[in-house]
């Protein structure tokens, strides 16, 4: 998945985007959580390391993918 849509032209070097393999979208799978996951792990992992400071005024972009699949794909009004 690319993210040049958002990074480019930005000349500030404030703007970081990173993603999954785009081999790991599956919509038909029956369980898409590594995809949050992975995020979550990934997100934790660049605070943890400095590499994505959190500074007053940032704002934080995660796609939950697995989540959203699954709430399209149960329904808002199912049981799960």
């Amino acid at each position: 998945m690319s993210f040049d849509l958002w990074v480019t032209g930005d000349t500030s070097g404030k703007l970081y985007a990173e993603s999954y393999p785009s081999e790991w979208q599956d919509f038909l799978a029956e369980n898409s959580s590594v995809l949050d996951t992975w995020v979550l792990e990934k997100f934790t992992s660049l605070v943890n390391e400095k590499k994505l400071p959190i500074e007053s005024g940032t704002v934080l972009f995660l796609h939950l993918l697995g989540i959203d699949n699954t709430g399209h794909a149960q329904k808002p009004k199912s049981m799960y």
